[in-house]
């Protein structure tokens, strides 16, 4: 079935359909054979921004399949990190747990997503943190929450306690790390 998709998918010329033929492919295979289909599907969708999140699954499945073979784990965690960021900014949650989980497996330590370093603080503590990042000041947090500065500060203050930074600053690098 696989080979009929991979003919179907060359006839129509579909660099999707035949990226995707070629990751089904590397699944029923094993050793060089498995890296080799997976490394034809990278080469691909290389410079496909339509095709990145199909690009991200395939680095998944070979940094996988790097983890277990010698020396392979340096560029396994690289395209995990990769995928990571990708799986984040897009929210894609299956794929960004299954990016995790191989990271651990290969002792590094994910990334912690903005919900993550966000969660002890309260909703009005994450509404002005965020307008604070995005550039507002402390007068215009104050009039878009219809607060006063004093209670801006304040809870700016309250979050920078409860996230261990000192400044916006800090809390922007937080956030971006």
């Amino acid at each position: 079935l696989v080979g009929d998709h991979l003919a179907a998918a060359d006839r129509a010329g579909s660099t999707y359909a035949r990226a995707g033929a070629l990751r089904t492919r590397a699944s029923l295979l094993a050793g060089p054979e498995r890296t080799a289909r997976l490394e034809e599907a990278r080469t691909l969708l290389a410079g496909r921004p339509d095709l990145a999140r199909l690009a991200a699954q395939v680095d998944v499945d070979l940094a996988g399949v790097l983890a277990l073979t010698p020396g392979g784990a340096p560029r396994a965690v690289a395209l995990l990190r990769t995928a990571e960021a990708f799986a984040s900014t897009h929210g894609l949650w299956p794929l960004h747990g299954r990016v995790r989980r191989l990271l651990e497996h290969l002792g590094e330590s994910p990334r912690r997503i903005a919900a993550e370093v966000l969660a002890p603080l309260g909703a009005r503590e994450r509404r002005v943190a965020g307008l604070a990042m995005a550039g507002s000041t402390n007068r215009q947090v104050a009039e878009e929450l219809g607060v006063t500065v004093k209670a801006v500060e304040w809870h700016l203050s309250r979050v920078y306690r409860k996230l261990g930074v000192t400044s916006r600053t800090g809390l922007r690098a937080l956030l971006e790390g």
